[in-house]
């Protein structure tokens, strides 16, 4: 059997994460943050034929078959149907380099905007995510994309690592489970009854009564001289 003979190059598209993942959100150096990248598995396709031995040339062929291989993840087919190789190449790729999802909520904790007057207040609120682990152990976040019309639309970006708070703003990231998701909605009800606590302390019937006893409101702490100020500062988050 001869080397073969490259006829065509295939190209397998996946996605992968494009330079080093920072250890934390805040920790990446302007210009070198990591981004998802579409990148290209290269696989040859060469021409093979077989020949029988003679005394002198040229050789008899007896068969012909084509050869696909993608040096990079290991994988080599070879058949008559050439349609065929590849999709058992693709599904080879595919099998290799699919990500695992994992489904997480991603807890945001950070000032309401506040476009008229002056006040302040805490937006409590939790989107779905998935956390993926590419082939090379890298690891991505999927989330819906709602800025786009189609609801089906993904966004893709490396995970960023450690979740922090920064400015009186939190991330928290916690796996998607049953106990979990009960948890974040109680929590959600008892910051309805405080929100209800709250407006009753400022009543007409109290606001200036309020106002004049502060500390007699237990619940409500002194500030600590760290926190984001009395009036909206452009919403800063």
């Amino acid at each position: 059997m001869s080397k073969g003979v490259l006829v065509d190059t295939w190209y397998y598209a996946h996605k992968a994460v494009d330079g080093d993942q920072g250890e934390g959100m805040d920790d990446e150096a302007p210009g070198q943050a990591p981004k998802v990248a579409e990148r290209k598995v290269e696989i040859k396709v060469r021409l093979l034929k077989e020949t029988r031995e003679a005394d002198a040339a040229p050789h008899i062929t007896s068969g012909v078959s084509f050869e696909a291989t993608c040096r990079e993840f290991d994988v080599r087919v070879v058949g008559t149907d050439i349609e065929a190789i590849r999709k058992a190449v693709f599904s080879r790729l595919d099998e290799t380099l699919a990500i695992r999802w994992d489904e997480h909520f991603l807890v945001h904790v950070e000032r309401p905007h506040i476009w008229e007057g002056t006040g302040s207040g805490a937006l409590v609120r939790w989107t779905t995510v998935w956390k993926g682990e590419a082939w090379d152990g890298s690891l991505l976040m999927r989330e819906f994309d709602f800025h786009r019309s189609s609801s089906s639309t993904w966004r893709i970006s490396p995970w960023p690592g450690a979740f922090s708070q920064k400015n009186g703003r939190v991330m928290a990231c916690i796996p998607c489970t049953e106990k979990n998701r009960a948890g974040l909605e109680e929590f959600a009800a008892k910051l309805d009854q405080l929100r209800k606590l709250l407006a009753g302390f400022l009543s007409p019937e109290h606001i200036q009564a309020t106002l004049a006893n502060l500390a007699g409101v237990a619940f409500l702490p002194a500030p600590d001289g760290e926190g984001e100020g009395q009036g909206n500062e452009e919403n800063e988050p």
